[in-house]
Order: structure tokens, then sequence, then C-alpha cells
């Protein structure tokens, strides 16, 4: 959903590039180098974009009107287009159903954007709120991708036993889905350290370390070859969170 101002290049998970040249992935969608997006995370933004079509996000005109805003300014504005059509559509056509039961891809679509907004905005009771929802009424059990997002909001909160439960789940899961290069299992493993480091399990947090690096080998060749040098770099960013007591950083991608 490029602004129609703008050329062939936008921004992706890699960066920004060519349109042509893009990763071919499900994750990856252009998100427009302007003034609105550029102060946005890669996640937060492609989620949003994707709730509409391209007609529907350029009538949005939100480089036009938010361009300059600042970032607080445009996260509420972010939350309130979704809010509002999340309560139109369930008091239109849903006629006052919730919009989980008339249009669930949609509703998936709306409550993932939000949660990433909400996390920008550092309100973790409504990106639990909305993890868990997303969770409760997903319409397939085997889907373990929002309990991902959960880890990570607990990891944040503190809650480090929870969260490596729930991500010990994921990470096969993962494998087995995508393989064990792929990014997202990086980033399973990465929240599975972190868990296990904020209980005092720092032998262990180092060997999940040591194998994240052994697996970011196996992308070289592979698939996921262009996701190599972000994995690494986020991966060594962990071990320095270790050395400095932060577990907080990272844990939304």
């Amino acid at each position: 959903m490029l602004d129609s101002t703008e050329d062939s290049k936008a921004r992706f998970s890699t960066g920004v590039q060519d349109v042509e040249g893009a990763p071919n992935f499900s994750w990856e969608h252009p998100v427009p180098d302007n003034d609105f997006w550029r102060t946005f995370n890669y996640p937060t933004a492609r989620n949003f974009l994707q709730c509409f079509s391209e007609p529907e996000g350029h009538a949005l005109q939100l480089n036009e009107k938010y361009g300059d805003k600042i970032q607080p300014e445009k996260l509420v504005v972010l939350a309130n287009i979704l809010e509002e059509n999340i309560k139109k559509d369930e008091e239109g056509l849903g006629h006052g159903k919730p919009l989980w039961e008339t249009d669930h891809a949609k509703w998936q679509r709306y409550m993932l954007a939000l949660s990433g907004i909400y996390f920008e905005q550092g309100d973790e009771d409504k990106q639990l709120q909305g993890l868990e929802s997303l969770i409760e009424h997903r319409d397939d059990t085997r889907n373990l991708s929002f309990h991902h997002g959960l880890a990570g909001l607990l990891v944040r909160k503190g809650e480090f036993a929870r969260a490596e439960e729930l991500e010990r789940e994921v990470t096969p899961w993962l494998d087995g889905k995508l393989g064990r290069d792929c990014p997202q299992s990086m980033s399973s493993r990465r929240i599975i350290a972190k868990a296990l480091w904020g209980q005092g399990k720092t032998s262990e947090a180092q060997g999940t370390l040591t194998e994240i690096r052994e697996n970011i080998e196996l992308m070289r060749k592979g698939q996921f070859a262009m996701y190599m040098d972000e994995e690494e770099r986020q991966t060594e960013e962990v071990a320095e969170q270790f050395m400095k007591g932060d577990l907080k950083s990272n844990i939304f991608s």
C-alpha cells in the first residue's frame, strides 16, 4: 500500500528497498517510507496496513493529515480508526454481534494491529487483553502465533515462568511449520532465553543463545538468508541485555 506520490521503494522488515526485489513471505508487506510511517516499528505499521485494501489505505490520507504529528498522536489516530471500525462493523453488518463471530478474519487483523499499537503506547493491560482475546477466539486451535506475542509480553511484565511455559509450546510448532532457520523460530528462542534468564537460569539462557547462533548459520544457504544479519544483531542485543539486566526490548516482532 504505497502513497501515489512515492516511487517503487517501500519499507520491509529488511529495510527500505525496491518493492520488486522484496522478500516474498506472508509476513512481509510494503510500508510507505514517508513522514507518517517512518516513526513506527515495522510490525506495527505492517499489521495496520494489512487491515485495509490499497484504495482504503489511500483514502485515510495518513501522511497528508498526520505526517507532522508526534508519535503519541499518531498512535491515537491509528487506534481510533481501528476501534471505530470494529464498532461500526458490529453495529452495522453484525447487528450487534461481536465481529469475531460475523467476520473473524477482519476481526483478527484489527486486533493484531491494535495489539501492536498498544505495545508502542506502553499499554500492557490493553495489549494483554487483546492477545488473550485473540487466543480465546482463534478459529484454529493449532495456531500458536498469538501465544508467541503473549509470551513476549509476559517477559516484559516479568512473568518469566509463565512466558517460558507458553513459548516452549510455540517453538516446536514454528520449527515444524517454517523450519529452525526461520526468523520466527529465532524470535521464539530469544523469548525463551529471556524467560530463563529472568528466572535465574543463566546457564540455560546462554545455552539457548548458543542454539540460536547455530540456527542462524543454517540461514546462510537457505531461503531466509536475507534475514541473517538482522537475526545476528537481535541475538547479540539480547546477550547485551543479559549483561545490563534489561529484558524488555525487542519482544514484539
